[in-house]
């Protein structure tokens, strides 16, 4: 983990993935964790790597999509949302769904890939179709597309200013209490302090 995150018994991964999140807050100090995916294929592998460590029991899945949780209110003390927001179509429909299922006073992780206005500049020129022939000569020459927002093996969605990210947790009606940047990306970690 790249930062110090509030610690809980119940929590709930929303984009759990393959997995890593989930186990490692078993193996740290969870009793249990729910991890949400829309990828029914990602419940799968994530399932498989928590047998294959030995925290199965610990872990249950839920396949739904992050915009409409299937949790009932004020449901879980600490909610983490870890590198999907860049692959949401309405970031803040999700944060004001993490929102409604965290309880009050309880925490809200989550990230997002925060670029500055320079880089965004460079993105939208790499993008103009004048561009197409620079965009070809670096697809030949470093054999793969140029995108700055390939992330990994996942092509990436959407990118935000910091501006922008923190104002969804203002809009979701959480306390941002601290940010925290590591790489490209920004964490936020917020109090729920309405519900």
């Amino acid at each position: 983990m790249y930062f110090t995150h509030p610690e809980s018994k119940l929590v709930v991964d929303i984009g759990v993935g393959k997995g890593r999140l989930s186990i490692a807050l078993v193996k740290s100090n969870a009793e249990m964790v729910v991890g949400a995916d829309i990828s029914r294929e990602m419940i799968r592998i994530a399932r498989e790597r928590a047998k294959d460590v030995g925290v199965a029991d610990k872990i249950s899945m839920v396949n739904c999509d992050a915009e409409h949780l299937p949790f009932r209110n004020n449901c879980f003390p600490v909610v983490y949302c870890i590198q999907i927001f860049p692959h949401l179509p309405n970031p803040l429909m999700t944060m004001i769904e993490l929102s409604r299922i965290t309880q009050k006073n309880g925490f809200v992780v989550a990230d997002a890939i925060v670029i500055s206005r320079s880089q965004r500049i460079v993105e939208s020129l790499y993008y103009l179709k004048a561009m197409y022939p620079l965009r070809v000569f670096f697809h030949k020459f470093f054999g793969k597309p140029l995108n700055r927002l390939e992330y990994g093996s996942t092509v990436v969605v959407n990118s935000f200013s910091k501006r922008f990210f923190i104002s969804l947790y203002q809009k979701a009606k959480l306390q941002l209490n601290i940010t925290e940047r590591y790489a490209i990306f920004l964490m936020g970690i917020a109090k729920n302090i309405l519900f």
